[in-house]
């Protein structure tokens, strides 16, 4: 079976080795101090963690920064 995720989002940097990092725990692209608007930065290490627990892989694809990104499992 393979599920895949088209977001909306804002993209990954491909200058900051994105995707190397993307589901490192509490990565995130924006630290400043105002985060009311972003996560914790655990939500895509988890997915993968439990992903892998079921012998299944997470790929992940964007155009860079600005562009959407697709997750598939």
């Amino acid at each position: 079976m393979i599920l895949s995720v088209l977001d909306t989002g804002i993209g990954i940097d491909l200058d900051l080795d994105g995707f190397s990092k993307i589901f490192d725990l509490f990565v995130q692209k924006d630290r400043s101090v105002d985060r009311s608007e972003v996560g914790l930065g655990i939500g895509l290490s988890l997915v993968q963690q439990l992903v892998e627990m079921h012998r299944g892989t997470v790929e992940v694809r964007s155009e860079g920064q600005g562009q959407r990104s697709e997750f598939t499992v």
